[in-house]
């Protein structure tokens, strides 16, 4: 089986651990931020890990206060709720406008 047949392989924990201190660099990053999220991000690709820690930065540049926690928790929460939104739409669900004009997915 060649490279480009064989099943794509997740990092696990620990190897997700690594990756986001690796790509947090010297970033405040707390260690159970870190444990949060690589448990949080399990089955994604190894460049997922670098995508979160890039929009934790973008983030943090765009609410003008110094990179933290709260940014990546932020950052993860908005991406998963997003992939809960596509995965609702790819099952059929329909989006409606609540009150306050936000699309709202009804099955």
């Amino acid at each position: 089986m060649d490279a480009s047949t064989s099943p794509s392989r997740s990092p696990g924990l620990r190897e997700r651990e690594q990756l986001l201190r690796r790509y947090a660099g010297d970033l405040p990053f707390s260690d159970e931020a870190i444990a949060r999220t690589a448990t949080a991000i399990d089955g994604v690709t190894g460049s997922f890990a670098k995508e979160l820690v890039q929009r934790a930065v973008l983030a943090d540049t765009i609410t003008d206060e110094p990179v933290s926690d709260a940014h990546l928790t932020h950052v993860l929460d908005e991406i998963v709720q997003s992939r809960q939104q596509l995965t609702r739409r790819m099952l059929g669900a329909r989006e409606t406008a609540d009150v306050n004009g936000s699309g709202v997915l009804k099955a």
